[in-house]
């Protein structure tokens, strides 16, 4: 042990001493060792990403804790980068993002920015299925109903006309097993 942290002790020194020289060494070695990294990497991917998922569980709340402190304390850098970013790959974003928006997970993140839009809340009391429409029992609670259905009868929660029909349809469906 005591070897260790003398060899540690004489190594700080001479690269306090001799930096030009530490810096030449270090260059030559990049130019010997261009792709190491990368095959290090390709040769021990599957070690390496089940190495980093096992930390990541085990810290999660530490690595979020240090990301939200990150992102408080450069806030404006990586909106602004994140802008740049945008404007840079405008194509590549939209498309990820209609592609994001066919899914069923994007479906209910729209439906709930247009129902934050419209000042009602997006509390589902059944499950989406492919070929959905979102009805609104009331302000808060809505039931997943079939597109046609939906649209068969004309309504409006905040007038209230034909909100009774509709809901009774509506319920009539979940009872009937639309989840």
């Amino acid at each position: 042990m005591a070897i260790k942290k003398d060899r540690k002790n004489y190594d700080k020194c001479y690269r306090e001493k001799h930096p030009s020289t530490v810096k030449a060494s270090n260059e030559k070695w990049k130019q010997t060792h261009l792709n190491y990294n990368k095959n290090y990497y390709q040769k021990n991917r599957k070690s390496i990403l089940t190495r980093s998922k096992k930390y990541y569980w085990k810290n999660k709340e530490k690595i979020n804790d240090y990301h939200k402190k990150l992102y408080e304390q450069n806030t404006e850098q990586i909106k602004k980068q994140t802008r740049q970013y945008y404007e840079n790959h405008k194509e590549h974003c939209r498309t990820r993002i209609s592609q994001y928006f066919k899914t069923p997970k994007g479906k209910t993140t729209r439906m709930r920015r247009y129902n934050k839009r419209r000042n009602f809340d997006f509390i589902p009391l059944n499950s989406f299925h492919e070929g959905d429409e979102f009805h609104h029992t009331d302000e808060v609670y809505g039931i997943w109903m079939p597109k046609k259905a939906h649209r068969s009868i004309y309504h409006s929660v905040t007038k209230n006309i034909n909100m009774d029909e509709i809901n009774a349809m509506a319920f009539n469906y979940i009872n009937i097993g639309g989840n």
